[in-house]
């Protein structure tokens, strides 16, 4: 199934059941029992094989009969053990702090007392961690047979942003998710559908049961799909939830105050941190002591007034599983603007932990963020000048780009023009350096906005900022020529995405073309993914825009054997390489399995030396 049609079969499933989504969650059951169903009679016909094995063994004699015995029984024994080992998945606990209730009675109290309003729960470790978030986490102990272990995960970050009431309703939400009998059959299905996941992902990765990989290829998106659509309502019935043990004021000003503080720190702390790893300054040993400090600052009114725009501005997408915040606070009839300032007077933070014990869990925190950031810096670095200039561009880039949404274009010039002088061709800073010049009326803008509108992804963009250029300064017929061009691209960019949304054997391909710096950035974000064991590029054969390259890597997995390994897991390494490979082409990568060797196989036919990386 591709993503286009995974997409319509959400949107047709929530239009059938967004009124009804106990008819969806039987619907949803019906879909596991199914899938248990073909797994045990597939368990049963193994077995079968491995009788028949053993029988021929014993009743026939001769070399000929003891080979076909052999066979049997070696292939009943194989997939038996596929089927039961993809059964048995290992879920890993959650990691943090321990919050033992000697060191903490206050806290467990109001959490026992939260626990029983929201459903009754018992939970048995509680663990505080570095994430403005929170989550309750339930790992089966025996893997599809159950005995639950409880866990609830706390953020200190959400703890210090948030009010005492608003920490017990947030609290209230998530316990919600694992109490009571909806609750608990909420859960399970959520695991259920992580288990089924995993299971998937190993038995399409094995060659011994084919007719059960074409099953499970046609059962997950059709299960996935449902089940995705309930984790969308459950959190409704969650919020719900909370505002009956609680009270939806304090759930929707603490979900307010949460969604306005992950901006704010996205954008003052994590995206320069991001920006600073592959570079050389110095990275800080405190970032959990500034993420805090932050926090508990002020912010100006403009700045809040900004990024509750963007929080409530936010629609519920396709394929968010997380309700959006406008959608939320609707349900709970909390429209109005956050009340009062965005910083708490006191904090659950304050309230329920003491300040050195704080000081402890922060400083622990720092210490595993930077270990961890320079194990990141460690894996880029190596590489030789003429890659290093191109990442010193990319990251330039990455801070005009970043800094634009916030300071605006006029004082980024200085920055835009000297990233111009290192690559006159790079079409986003072209495009920025027209646009501020076009905004000041000056004729020269055109030149800039032309050369950007080579890029395809920017040309509608560029010819749209000439356009208004033309009407403002008294030239209409212009204007009407350059809107009449952004029409025609952007039907034909429409046209050139359709035709670069699939990949197949029949396809031509060409020699990539790339450069030794291009490929050496490459190499570099393969070497970090041990999972990743051979690569091969092609340039795909395009009618439209050609000089847009299109890209297909060919990306073969080997995944530790002892180590259980999903459909997404697999998937998301594939949209790590394309993420992290920052090069001027449309980026295609493919998993090597049996649906894609034949598109291998054409690949390596038609160019040479498309193999560019093979691990040692």
């Amino acid at each position: 199934m591709t993503r286009d049609t995974f997409n319509s079969l959400v949107a047709e499933l929530d239009r059938s059941w967004s009124d009804q989504p106990r008819g969806l969650l039987r619907e949803t059951l019906a879909w596991v029992a199914l899938g248990y169903l073909v797994l045990l009679a597939a368990l049963f016909m193994c077995a079968l094989l491995f009788a028949v094995g053993l029988y021929v063994a014993v009743k026939f004699h001769g070399p000929t009969w003891t080979f076909v015995a052999a066979v049997a029984a070696l292939l009943g024994s194989l997939a038996s053990v596929l089927i039961l080992g993809s059964l048995w998945v290992r879920f890993v606990p959650p990691e943090g702090i321990t919050l033992d209730e000697a060191s903490h009675p206050e806290l467990h109290r109001v959490i026992r007392e939260t626990s029983r309003a929201a459903g009754g729960i018992h939970l048995h470790q509680l663990l505080l961690d570095p994430e403005l978030n929170a989550s309750a986490v339930q790992n089966p102990r025996l893997g599809v047979f159950g005995w639950y272990r409880t866990y609830l995960v706390i953020g200190l970050p959400l703890m210090e942003a948030l009010s005492p009431e608003e920490f017990r309703a947030v609290l209230a939400h998530e316990l919600a998710h694992v109490s009571g009998p909806d609750g608990r059959l909420r859960a399970w299905l959520h695991r259920t559908r992580m288990t089924w996941e995993r299971i998937v992902g190993q038995i399409s990765a094995s060659r011994f049961c084919p007719g059960l990989s074409k099953f499970f290829h046609w059962f997950w998106p059709r299960f996935n799909s449902r089940a995705f659509l309930l984790s969308r309502y459950h959190e409704l019935e969650a919020d719900r939830v909370s505002a009956e043990a609680v009270s939806a004021e304090a759930l929707a000003s603490g979900l307010r105050r949460l969604a306005i503080q992950a901006s704010r720190l996205d954008e003052q702390i994590w995206q320069p941190l991001e920006l600073a790893i592959p570079g050389r300054a110095e990275l800080p040993a405190d970032v959990m002591s500034r993420v805090s400090s932050l926090i508990r600052s002020v912010p100006e009114a403009a700045e809040e007034e900004r990024w509750a725009a963007q929080a409530l501005g936010k629609t519920t997408g396709l394929l968010d599983q997380h309700p959006a915040l406008s959608d939320r606070l609707s349900r709970l009839g909390q429209g109005e603007p956050l009340p009062g300032p965005l910083v708490p007077g006191h904090s659950a933070a304050a309230e329920f932990l003491a300040p050195e014990f704080v000081a402890s869990a922060r400083s622990r925190f720092s210490a595993a963020w930077l270990a961890g950031a320079l194990v990141s810096r460690k894996s880029l670095g190596g590489s030789s000048s003429a890659a290093a200039e191109y990442r010193a561009v990319l990251e330039s880039w990455k801070r005009i780009a970043s800094l634009s949404r916030i300071d605006g274009l006029e004082r980024l010039q200085p920055e835009i023009v000297k990233l111009l002088e290192r690559r006159p061709d790079h079409a986003g800073a072209l495009f920025l350096r027209g646009s501020h010049l076009a905004e000041k009326g000056q004729k020269s803008s055109t030149v800039f906005l032309e050369k950007a509108a080579s890029d395809p992804t920017l040309a509608v963009k560029s010819y749209e900022t000439m356009a208004r250029y033309y009407s403002r300064f008294g030239d209409p017929d212009a204007a009407k020529l350059l809107e009449a061009r952004a029409d025609r691209h952007e039907r034909e960019m429409r046209e050139a995405l359709i035709e670069r949304g699939s990949v197949g054997k029949g396809d031509s391909f060409l020699p990539h073309d790339l450069g030794e710096t291009e490929l050496e950035l490459l190499r570099e974000v393969l070497a970090t993914d041990p999972a990743i064991r051979r690569v091969w590029l092609g340039a795909r054969e395009v009618k439209h825009f050609p000089r847009w390259r299109h890209l297909v890597l060919v990306v073969e997995q080997r995944w530790p054997a002892f180590k259980p390994v999903s459909e997404r897991m697999q998937q998301q390494l594939l949209a790590r390489v394309a993420e992290r490979w920052e090069v001027d082409a449309f980026v295609q990568p493919l998993r090597y399995d049996e649906g894609t060797r034949p598109i291998l196989r054409a690949l390596r036919r038609q160019v040479a030396d498309s193999e560019v990386y093979r691990r040692r």
